[in-house]
Parts: C-alpha cells; structure tokens; sequence
C-alpha cells in the first residue's frame, strides 16, 4: 500500500490472536459453506437450474477456484480509452445468457484497480520472487472473468506493466499515477471499485488479507464487511476492516469502493501462495462472491447484520 507521496505504509499489527498463532495461516476455510448460502441473498426470484448454478458460482476444488470456462469480456469501452470500440464477447449459451436475469452482477459497471506497476514494483517478497505489482494484476484479471461471467461490465484501471499519467506535468509521476487512476474509477456510471493490494510488515509473522474504506458513506463499510467476510471464508484471515479515510485513493473515491490488501508478501508462507495462480483464483473468487452479497442486498448499508 502507498500513500499519495509513493511511501509504503507499514501494515498493522496483528490482534493478539494472530500473534499467537505464529508464523502459519489457519487452514483453508470450506468456503462450500458461503456458496451454498449464497442463492439465499438474492431473495425471492426464479430458481436457478443446475446448470445455470454451475456459472453464477465459481465450481469449488481443493486446487483452487477454476476460472469460468467462457469468461465473456465486457462490451463497453473503460473511459479512459474514449474513441475505443466494444469489445465483442463470445456467443453465450442459453444457460449462460439466462444467468444475467438471475445474477446482481448483471449490468453493473465495476472498476478494478490493480495497485502500482512499470518502476513501482510496491511490495517485494521472496527475495524478489513475489512482486506486488505483478500479483495484484493477476488476481484483478482473474476476478475480472469471474465479474464478466455473471455479467458485469469491467473497467481495470491497467492492463499491463505499467504506471499511469494524467498527462498534466503537475507533481511527482506517483502523483499524476494516482489522478490517472482515478479518472477510470470515477467515471459516470460506476457503481463499485475495488484497488487491489498487497502489504509488508517488518515483522515475517503478520499475515492475512484486511479491507479498508472510508467512512464518508455508510456503503463503504457494508462493501468492506462483505468482501472481507468472503476472504475470512476462502483464507483463514484473523484480520478484518479498517478505516482507510487518509489513504488517497479511498478520500477521493465518488462509487462505493474498498482498498484490499490481499496478504503479507513478508510473510514467507503467504508470499508463496500469492504466487500460486490456484491461490490467487480463489482470492479473486472470493472478491466476486462478496461483491455478489453487496449487489443482492436491498439495504447496501448493511444497517441490518449481513
């Protein structure tokens, strides 16, 4: 994570709990469990064939969390490519094209925003091995075909290695990165944005994914709840929500969003599962199943418990 001066800020400490535990993640929790509730957010409606269930939720195995076998790109163009043209998607099977009547997804427009890039690496892990950039890139482009599948349109603020310009000339090249992304994130019509992260801490005994968001709307928070109850399910985190309201991205953030950071790469063991494409598909499943019980909400305050 960075502040808007390119600092990387230091994580928090874990609770005493995690501390306890030491250097080694809990197990895996059986997120079988989350799916199977999952049908139960979206309220009356029309039930899902077997099908038609196969593609609103990602299939679950011990190897990780299989990508959609038609992942459909979004046909609208991000706005930050004004004069592009959509991109056309495959041709969709009945089953498929009948998932977008039943999915919340359907029809929202969601920005992923893959932290740092080009010669900002962000956080390094491995001895060089595990870099954040890279990761975090992996995992939006993953969670992006999840989001398509169910029908959703997808903007990511980068889709290669690189850092972004506003073109302005104005501040440090970190600085005009930041207004760059922004552009796409704030863009008419966006209803969520998620910005991708991965932290560092001096200790190698601080793990687990943790969301942040701020506070100026209380759809921040529900969002941030959501998604981080589906990483608690899917990784074993002991941590949990934060208020991120001096981060610069969050304060000047218009849709309701969250900054996620989605593991220690100083800590050795999760550092190498970040790395792990399995471990990072079930990473970005469990995004789009948090971002699936934030749209099948009627209250997107979460004013009643999730």
């Amino acid at each position: 994570m960075n502040d808007l001066s390119g600092r990387k800020t230091p994580g928090r400490r874990g609770s005493s709990r995690s501390r306890r535990r030491g250097a080694r993640p809990g197990p895996l929790a059986a997120f079988g469990l989350a799916l199977a509730g999952l049908f139960g957010v979206l309220g009356p409606g029309p039930a899902a064939s077997p099908a038609q269930a196969a593609l609103l939720t990602p299939a679950v195995s011990m190897a990780g969390w299989p990508l959609p076998a038609r992942p459909d790109p979004a046909g609208i163009a991000p706005p930050s490519a004004p004069g592009a043209s959509p991109v056309a998607g495959p041709r969709t099977t009945p089953e498929e094209a009948s998932v977008r009547t039943l999915s919340p997804l359907a029809g929202r427009i969601i920005v992923l925003d893959p932290g740092h890039g080009g010669i900002d690496g962000g956080a390094v892990g491995l001895d060089g091995r595990a870099v954040e950039k890279t990761i975090v890139l992996e995992i939006a482009e993953a969670l992006r075909d999840y989001l398509h599948q169910a029908g959703a349109l997808v903007w990511l603020t980068r889709e290669e290695d690189r850092m972004l310009d506003d073109d302005s000339g104005r501040g440090t090249r970190k600085e005009r990165d930041l207004r760059a992304r922004m552009v796409t994130i704030n863009a008419p019509g966006v209803e969520a944005a998620l910005s991708l992260h991965l932290n560092s801490f001096p200790s190698s005994r601080t793990f687990g994914a943790e969301t942040f968001y701020a506070g100026v709307r209380p759809e921040n928070r529900c969002l941030a709840a959501l998604l981080q109850e589906s990483l608690r399910e899917a990784t074993g985190s002991p941590r949990g929500i934060k208020r991120g309201d001096d981060l610069y991205v969050l304060r000047t953030m218009e849709p309701p969003g969250a900054l996620v950071e989605l593991g220690y790469l100083s800590h050795p063991e999760e550092a190498r599962r970040l790395v792990d494409p399995a471990y990072q598909r079930r990473l970005a499943a469990a995004l789009y199943i948090g971002l699936w019980r934030y749209f099948a909400r009627a209250d997107r305050t979460c004013s009643e418990t999730p």
